[in-house]
């Protein structure tokens, strides 16, 4: 749930609880790394799913949480891509073969 509660896991508060119901909170046994595909390797193969207007959900920082909550949508606007070079976006940087993904610039008029 993206409600500004759940994203402090403050679960008991959940403000979408006529829409989910009540959060049931349990306790499951942690499996172990063998035999799983490492970390990197789920990661290339999810960024080998994505492709142009495809809709992803991801988590923002808490100081990025608005009427949106701590899930943001992007649609994408072309595959994921290894980058050739080091980059600086919006005063982050990405270093080289990190995998990228962009979206759409900004908003089409559409959407307004």
């Amino acid at each position: 749930c993206p409600c500004a509660p759940c994203c402090r896991l403050d679960f008991a508060r959940c403000e979408m609880t006529d829409v989910f119901g009540k959060v049931k909170v349990s306790n499951v046994v942690r499996a172990t790394s063998t035999g799983l595909p490492s970390q990197t390797a789920s990661l290339q193969e999810f960024a080998g799913g994505l492709d142009k207007d495809t809709l992803v959900a991801f988590r923002v920082e808490s100081d990025q949480h608005t009427i949106e909550g701590c899930v943001w949508l992007a649609l994408l606007d072309g595959k994921a891509f290894a980058l050739e070079q080091d980059e600086l976006h919006a005063g982050q940087h990405f270093q080289k073969d990190w995998t990228d993904v962009r979206g759409p610039p900004s908003p089409p008029s559409s959407w307004c």
